[in-house]
């Protein structure tokens, strides 16, 4: 049982993790204007298959070789990105989230 568990939250925390490359993506990079996926897999030269399956929490985008890659088309130091991987929740990307919407609504 204890594998199965550890299982659950290594991909409840990839999912987290691809939920926040995706709001990088999407709305932070850029001022707001975001990047499509297929454009950021040119960048980085990450298939956008796994792009796409890392960002709904399919694949783990938490390796040391994808975050190297990422990070600077996201506009952000690896090392950042490799603290974010090591520590980020769904509740966090949920917060994230939440913060973004009223600005991006309203403001």
């Amino acid at each position: 049982m204890g594998t199965a568990r550890a299982k659950t939250l290594a991909r409840t925390d990839a999912l987290a993790f691809g939920a926040y490359v995706r709001l990088l993506r999407e709305n932070f990079y850029g001022k707001g204007r975001g990047k499509r996926l297929r454009q950021l897999s040119r960048e980085t030269g990450i298939a956008p298959s796994v792009l796409s399956r890392g960002e709904r929490g399919l694949q783990d985008l938490r390796q040391v070789e994808y975050i190297e890659r990422l990070a600077p088309c996201l506009g952000v130091r690896p090392s950042v990105l490799k603290r974010v991987a090591a520590l980020i929740t769904p509740q966090d990307v949920e917060d994230i989230f939440v913060r973004m919407v009223p600005a991006a609504c309203c403001g």
